[in-house]
């Protein structure tokens, strides 16, 4: 139906998965999930543009930030793993800091060999968490 929708897939911090068998298990349920949806023709995220997506008719790109020899067994099935370079988090309950952060992550030379996130989100802190025990945090 939303055939120019792209939907980014970004897993990373694996907690408590037992090695080999919690990727195969996750790399599965996604190939079955999203198929022949998934960019699995692109080898750089360079060649991933949107006219290639929507040529390939590919819709999810997926992120996998493990080390590649645990992920390289599942290539085959999913095609490449993209990862994301750098992904800054501000960590600040301070909407004024979190633009500082923003502001100077953006004015900063990126990597174009991959994908560069930054993200634009604020973090409550114990005490904002306090004084807004049952509503909003903000």
């Amino acid at each position: 139906k939303y055939s120019q929708e792209i939907i980014l897939l970004d897993f990373n911090h694996f907690y408590d998965f037992i090695e080999d068998h919690g990727h195969k298990k996750l790399i599965d349920l996604i190939h079955e999930i999203f198929g022949t949806k998934l960019c699995t023709t692109a080898r750089t995220i360079n060649e991933c543009t949107l006219n290639y997506l929507w040529n390939h008719k590919q819709q999810v790109i997926l992120l996998y930030d493990e080390d590649a020899d645990k992920c390289t067994p599942y290539m085959d099935k999913i095609g490449h793993f993209f990862k994301v370079c750098e992904s800054p988090w501000p960590n600040t309950p301070r909407v004024e800091n979190l633009f500082l952060f923003l502001n100077e992550k953006v004015s900063q030379p990126r990597p174009t060999t991959c994908i560069n996130v930054t993200q634009g989100q604020t973090t409550p802190d114990g005490s904002s968490i306090q004084r807004n025990p049952f509503s909003s945090l903000y």
